[in-house]
């Protein structure tokens, strides 16, 4: 049983080594870290799952295509008209 637990151990701590290397390597601090998994969560609290947030970013980048104001702009004027619905 011993032989599991420090089987177990070394494996975690060479996970652990391993993710840091990476995340150095990337350039990701744990604060952006904890950003992207607040936003993960919440997307899913609106359920909406993070495959579409790409969906959502081509969505803002085509109108930003054809839009000749500021893209915020239309999509705040577009939730106006979306909020007079309700």
């Amino acid at each position: 049983m011993k032989d599991i637990i420090h089987k177990i151990e070394n494996t975690k701590n060479d996970i652990e080594k391993d993710f840091a290397l990476v995340k150095d390597k990337i350039g990701l601090t744990s604060a952006d870290l904890d950003w992207y998994s607040n936003i993960k969560e919440d997307l899913e609290k609106e359920d909406m799952p993070v495959e579409d947030f790409s969906f959502l970013t081509g969505t803002i980048k085509t109108i930003k295509k054809y839009s000749t104001k500021n893209v915020f702009g239309t999509l705040q004027k577009i939730n106006e008209i979306e909020n007079l619905d309700k």
